[in-house]
Formats: structure tokens, C-alpha cells, sequence
């Protein structure tokens, strides 16, 4: 088995920073495609229901009744201000938030994924298979049973004439 030498320490460090690099720009670069898809009229949130309540608008948070209006530039300013800072707001978060979030999920979803292949679906076919040999005993049980009583039944009704006189 060969030693590491500088060398490799090296080559490591730089594909560990390069990786975190790349982690971090396509983070952000999902947080700029979601933002441009989250503005109306996209074709994303147009078929997405679930996509269409995160799309909030300005208008959506504020409005000013008919009886009182501000003044005309705060307005516009305020518009600015809450999408520029609701759009920042977005993006560091993801940035800071987005990969340790998704590592977290994938260690759940996985947490879940190998209960189910090996516990659940397991225990659900050792079910079946003891349900199966307990219908079996169960059917046997009724039809000794009751078979006798329904076909003791059968034969007293069986006797019955029915017949249709008219007049």
C-alpha cells in the first residue's frame, strides 16, 4: 500500500473546495432559476398549483384603500424595497441553508426508503402469507359449521309449493 505524499493532500484539498464550489453555485443557481419561474406568468407556477401559492406579490401583501393614498414615490419604493429584499432574503437562504437542508432530506427519505425495503415490505408479506394459512383454518371452521344448518335450511324450504291462483 503506497503512503500519501503532499501531493495527494493537495489534489484533495483542491477537489474538497472545488466540490464545495460547485455545491454552492448550483445552489445559487437554483435560487435565480426559481426566482425568475416565481415571477407571474411564468410556465412553471402556470401548471403548478402548489409552486403558484409561493408566488407572492406585492400587491398580495400591500394595498392601499380607495380613500388613502401615499405619496407617489414611496410607493414605487416600496415595491422596489420588498421584492429587492424578499429576493435577497431568498437567495441567502438557500445559499446558507439549501445544502445542509437537502443532505438532511436525503438522509431522511433514505431513513425511509430502507425501512420499507427492509422491514415494511417484509413484515407485510410474513403478514399475508399467516393471514392466508388463518382464512384457510377460519373457512374450514364455517363451512363445518354451517354448512350442515344452510343445507338443513335448503332442504325444509325446499319443500315449500308455491302456487297462484287468480279469481
Amino acid at each position: 500500500m503506497s503512503q500519501n505524499t503532499d501531493g495527494d493532500t493537495h489534489v484533495f484539498r483542491a477537489l474538497r473546495v472545488l466540490s464545495g464550489v460547485a455545491a454552492h453555485l448550483s445552489a445559487f443557481s437554483l435560487t435565480v432559476y426559481m426566482i425568475f419561474v416565481s415571477q407571474p406568468g411564468a410556465t412553471l407556477f402556470s401548471w403548478h398549483p402548489f409552486l403558484m401559492t409561493l408566488a407572492v406579490l406585492f400587491e398580495d401583501a400591500f394595498g392601499e384603500p380607495d380613500g388613502s393614498h401615499s405619496i407617489p414615490g414611496v410607493w414605487g419604493m416600496s415595491y422596489k424595497t420588498f421584492n429587492g429584499v424578499k429576493n435577497c432574503c431568498y437567495i441567502v437562504l438557500s445559499v446558507l441553508c439549501g445544502c445542509p437542508l437537502a443532505f438532511c432530506w436525503a438522509l431522511q427519505f433514505a431513513c425511509v426508503q430502507c425501512c420499507h425495503i427492509w422491514m415494511v415490505g417484509p413484515c407485510i408479506r410474513a403478514w399475508n402469507m399467516n393471514v392466508n394459512c388463518m382464512k384457510m383454518f377460519y373457512s374450514s371452521c364455517v363451512h363445518c359449521l354451517c354448512d350442515p344448518c344452510w343445507e338443513a335450511c335448503a332442504l325444509c324450504l325446499s319443500i315449500i309449493r308455491v302456487q297462484n291462483k287468480n279469481g
